[in-house]
């Protein structure tokens, strides 16, 4: 689900103008079923039935400094757990939790964004998230 306060009809001048403000919610549920093992160890997959639910939050922001220049920032909190704690099936069954879960807002991205033209023409583009 992805929320946006970016307007197609926003005036074309202003802060509203200049600001991009959308969020994002992954949220998901994984489970499986007891299955029989001949070979179980602290770093097997688990063989008994389990259930659990990650969760990744993402604030998505910019602002437009120029014509040419945009400063684009997110913020993202994570949490919940993975599968047999990640560990068998040879990696993560849930990449959204592939780094330490972290309920505490941490930078996900913070980068200066910059067009340089390399000829005289130009062609006006829609802004969005991508």
């Amino acid at each position: 689900m992805v929320a946006s306060a970016y307007a197609e009809d926003a005036p074309s001048s202003g802060i509203t103008s200049r600001l991009w403000l959308s969020g994002q919610a992954n949220i998901i549920t994984q489970y499986h079923p007891s299955f029989r093992a001949t070979y179980s160890g602290p770093n097997s997959f688990a063989s008994s039935g389990e259930t659990q639910t990650s969760r990744v939050l993402t604030l998505y922001s910019g602002f437009r400094l120029t014509d040419s220049t945009d400063l684009l920032f997110d913020l993202e909190a994570t949490n919940g757990a993975d599968l047999s704690r990640s560990r068998g099936l040879a990696g993560f069954t849930n990449l959204d939790l592939a780094g330490i879960p972290n309920s505490q807002p941490y930078v996900a991205r913070a980068l200066l964004h910059h067009v340089f033209g390399l000829g005289s023409e130009s062609v006006e583009a829609g802004r969005g998230p991508l």
